[in-house]
């Protein structure tokens, strides 16, 4: 009777007692072994039954994986059915060939040391060649990116994971080891500030802190023709030249679409399609390249920013291996509900569509999304039941509503939740139960967070602030139309890396205590009323022996009701660096600071300062 594999259910087998035959050097006939162990009666040499095709297929397999000579156990072949047989030859195949790749990736060398060479020249620096083999490909997927092209951090570690080009360690995030290679590759200078001398305009040191720098790729240690044109793994298409047969990566810049250029290469996992100067793509050109992306179905990465395209074309929705979807800076004006096809898609990315009217309804079944990039977000745009992204990473701007579904509780499952959230709306959030739903304080990730009520709204509950509490960890805070009593975890000392508070358009009777905060650098208060004097609450006596240790930068627009400020302490603002005061139109003082604080006033009619320069 034929034995079929998908109704065979094989019985407990004795895989230890294989293992320890094999392990026994005496000499004897493997065969001979094997058949002891059928009958287990050693040294019986009553004939044996057929043995049963599953125990048989097991020591078989395990025969394979131990690299023994075959023809010790060819004569097993002669139990098993041959459909299992050819299943099994093809699955150890397929281990070996996986074995022997772990086994290469563990050889290679540590990248412990840094691979850049002391003098630089305009060859190949020999250090790269001593990388580990997942250090390279994330290294020569950077070459699609012409000479001068900047970056930011986060964007190319998301590629990275996107493309699969991250090798996974236990106990870390993709996202988490992207960034341990991102940091290695800076530190061996492989990475550049892109402007280290020069900041962008109007940036300080103290900003630069704050936002992320940006970065370019050091190109003079490489012969970039030979690698964009040549090279297995990348392939970099800067006008209108083919793409070639091995490539994997192309960026497209400035060219016809036409199928030509990317006909050879099937295999391609990234194409950049982007606008080059004044150069746009038009609908009906993006719409005719439908046949060329439907030949490379298992594209990964497809970056469409800056395109100018208003409707999303449809084969997009055809690609479903797509991990990453840039459409930013587009005038985009709807997404197709279609888009849940991409059920293997990572990373969604809207930033800057303004002419975007709305988001599909059914968005939220893309359940592998970890990346949500949306912003500005308008009430309807704003995706339903985003809790049931579990994986979540990114999430720009939650705006809170009183429907099914855009609550803030929708917040809370999602812990992966990092960067930055901005949580607007808060006056739909009735009750404090509802604000300790969101499990803000679980969020270790989140270290710019921005709560915000709407302007029309006369009052703010102080317990609902109060249940909004972060964790520990959040570096950034900045509260918006807040009209009540501040919560007292704004000025914890537990905030241990706290560095920036921005108040906007509050309405309080007092100051939170801000001296006691151990690393808060940056202070600004912007339209804050109701405030008539700081006084030594303000500063922390009594908490802490020196108030504001580590802020550099405070500034005030705008405390229209603000009379009188207290002396502080000759030991209290010990780095302080400026004091800019502007439109405080009722302030009389301010106290004593160091000489070399810098005082800057704009319409402050009633001022005198004591100390320090205009």
């Amino acid at each position: 009777m034929e034995i079929r594999a998908e109704s065979y259910v094989s019985p407990p087998l004795s895989c230890e007692l294989f293992e320890e035959l094999l392990e026994d050097e005496d000499g004897m006939d493997l065969e001979l072994k094997i058949k002891y162990l059928w009958s287990l009666k050693k040294h019986s040499h009553s004939p044996l039954p057929p043995p049963p095709p599953s125990q048989a297929l097991t020591l078989w397999s395990l025969l394979l994986q131990r690299q023994r000579r075959a023809n010790e156990f060819l004569f097993l072949e002669n139990y098993i059915p041959a459909h299992m047989l050819c299943t099994v030859k093809r699955m150890s195949l397929v281990m070996a060939h996986l074995e022997n790749l772990v086994e290469e990736m563990h050889s290679l060398p540590s990248p412990s040391l840094p691979p850049f060479s002391s003098s630089s020249s305009s060859t190949e620096d020999p250090g790269y060649h001593l990388l580990p083999w997942y250090l390279r490909r994330c290294l020569e997927f950077c070459f699609i990116f012409t000479p001068g092209f900047t970056f930011y951090k986060k964007d190319l570690v998301l590629f990275w994971v996107a493309g699969g080009l991250v090798h996974p360690v236990a106990g870390r995030s993709l996202e988490e080891e992207a960034g341990h290679y991102f940091d290695l590759m800076v530190s061996w200078n492989y990475f550049l500030l892109a402007y280290p001398d020069h900041p962008e305009p109007g940036l300080t040191s103290l900003d630069l802190d704050l936002d992320p720098p940006l970065y370019k790729l050091r190109f003079d240690w490489i012969n970039i023709d030979r690698f964009t044109m040549d090279h297995e793994f990348v392939r970099h298409c800067l006008f209108d030249g083919l793409v070639s047969e091995k490539a994997r990566h192309a960026s497209v810049g400035n060219c016809s679409i036409s199928e030509g250029w990317l006909q050879p290469s099937r295999g391609l996992r990234t194409i950049f399609l982007r606008r080059r100067g004044t150069h746009c793509y038009s609908n009906s050109s993006l719409n005719g390249a439908g046949r060329l992306f439907l030949k490379v179905r298992y594209l990964r990465i497809l970056d469409l920013s800056h395109a100018g395209f208003k409707s999303l074309p449809d084969y997009v929705c055809d690609l479903l291996h797509l991990r990453s979807l840039n459409l930013s800076y587009n005038p985009i004006e709807t997404l197709s509900r279609s888009i849940i096809n991409l059920f293997r898609l990572q990373t969604l990315n809207l930033f800057r569509c303004h002419e975007l009217t709305s988001i599909p309804d059914n968005l939220y079944l893309l359940s592998n999304l970890r990346h949500l990039i949306i912003s500005p977000v308008k009430l309807n745009l704003m995706p339903t039941f985003i809790g049931r992204f579990t994986s979540l990473q990114t999430l720009l701007q939650f705006t809170v509503l009183r429907k099914e579904g855009c609550q803030i509780g929708e917040l809370r499952n999602l812990n992966d939740l990092c960067g930055e959230l901005s949580i607007e709306n808060l006056e739909n959030v009735a009750t404090l139960d509802e604000a300790k739903g969101a499990r803000l304080h679980l969020k270790t990730g989140i270290h710019k967070l921005s709560l915000v009520w709407s302007r029309n709204e006369p009052n703010a509950n102080f317990d609902i602030a109060q249940g909004l509490r972060p964790h520990c960890n959040l570096k950034v805070l900045k509260i918006f139309n807040y009209n009540s009593k501040f919560p007292s975890w704004v000025s914890n000392p537990s905030f241990t890396h706290l560095i920036s508070i921005t108040l906007t358009n509050c309405l309080s009777q007092e100051l939170p205590p801000f001296g006691p905060l151990p690393l808060l650098k940056s202070l600004q208060i912007v339209n804050v009323n109701g405030v008539k004097h700081i006084g030594p609450k303000f500063y922390g006596w009594g908490i802490v022996k020196i108030a504001f240790p580590s802020l550099l930068s405070l500034k005030i627009w705008h405390m229209n009701d603000l009379e009188t400020w207290a002396q502080c302490k000759s030991t209290d603002f010990p780095v302080l660096k400026e004091i800019y005061l502007s439109s405080c139109k009722k302030l009389k003082n301010l106290p004593k600071m160091r000489p070399l604080v810098k005082i800057k006033t704009f319409n402050c009619p009633k001022f005198s300062h004591v100390s320090g320069s205009n």
